[in-house]
């Protein structure tokens, strides 16, 4: 899925990524106000330091302070309560600790507060899609591309949705479209190819794996989906040999020892079968027991 939960700043893209870090002053402009108005006799305003209040925040996210950065935001609002930039980079804190419902409640204030906000739309959806709420994500995925049809990821986080909902026509077609706005992207081709695979279009999803690790030798999760396309040709050496290249890339990743050893089983090679599962269960036993 698109990385959700980076602040803006001018001179930042969402990279894969929709989400510029918000900060409004350079930090010499900020500190010639402030001492100007110190030496006038008055203190800064409530803007100023909502402002100043926001960079440092940034500043904390950037280090992973995370607590310490919603704290102050959480001082920023207090000064400018109809902040939105305060609201949002709040937001973006809390989903990066996975605290997905206080996300989604900053996000929805930052829309109040501005309407045509693609990027605050697009967070949002992907914390309601974190949570399971495939469809208000969907919902999301949608302003934010209406407000902004040519995000691309906003395109790719709709497909993916559709695709976790088994809507794969759908998925296919919000792939496409944002391969044709970032022809250069890795991720997008690997997700469009793992959906023709659940469509049972294997070739065409090999073809698209194939792109994928053009564009990105060291791209594991390609590895893994274009094994499951083999596997579903019932090439199990084909499988086997993309499943043991993305273990070479991840050795964490549990997921490609769990296919190797379901790929051994068609074989016929049982004690490899077995060696696999349980190495998959040893890397992530809580996800093992809901198989």
């Amino acid at each position: 899925m698109a990385d959700s939960d980076v602040l803006r700043s001018a001179s930042t893209p969402q990279g894969g990524s929709v989400f510029k870090r918000r900060s409004l002053l350079p930090v010499l402009l900020a500190t010639v106000v402030t001492a100007c108005l110190v030496l006038s006799g008055c203190g800064p305003s409530a803007a100023t330091q909502a402002n100043a209040l926001l960079k440092s925040g940034n500043a904390k996210f950037d280090k992973g302070s995370y607590d310490e950065a919603i704290a102050d935001f959480t001082k920023a609002i207090a000064q400018k309560p109809d902040y939105a930039d305060a609201y949002y980079n709040r937001g973006c804190t809390y989903s990066r600790k996975g605290e997905n419902d206080l996300g989604i409640r900053d996000y929805t204030k930052a829309i109040e507060l501005r309407p045509d906000d693609a990027s605050a739309y697009y967070n949002r959806g992907i914390a309601y899609c974190k949570k399971g709420e495939k469809r208000l994500g969907i919902r999301d995925y949608t302003r934010a591309i209406e407000l902004r049809p040519d995000h691309a990821d906003s395109y790719n986080s709709r497909g993916y949705a559709h695709d976790d909902m088994g809507e794969y026509d759908r998925a296919v077609r919000d792939y496409t479209k944002a391969i044709e706005l970032r022809p250069d992207s890795a991720k997008f081709y690997c997700n469009r190819g793992a959906a023709y695979s659940n469509k049972g279009e294997y070739n065409l999803a090999i073809r698209d794996e194939n792109k994928a690790i053009e564009l990105k030798p060291d791209h594991g999760d390609a590895y893994v989906n274009r094994g499951l396309a083999y596997y579903g040709k019932g090439e199990y050496d084909l499988a086997i040999r993309d499943y043991t290249k993305a273990i070479e890339l991840k050795p964490a990743e549990a997921t490609a020892y769990l296919n190797r050893g379901i790929a051994y089983c068609g074989k016929g090679e049982h004690d490899l079968c077995i060696r696999d599962e349980t190495k998959a269960i040893e890397l992530k036993p809580e996800r093992m027991s809901l198989l």
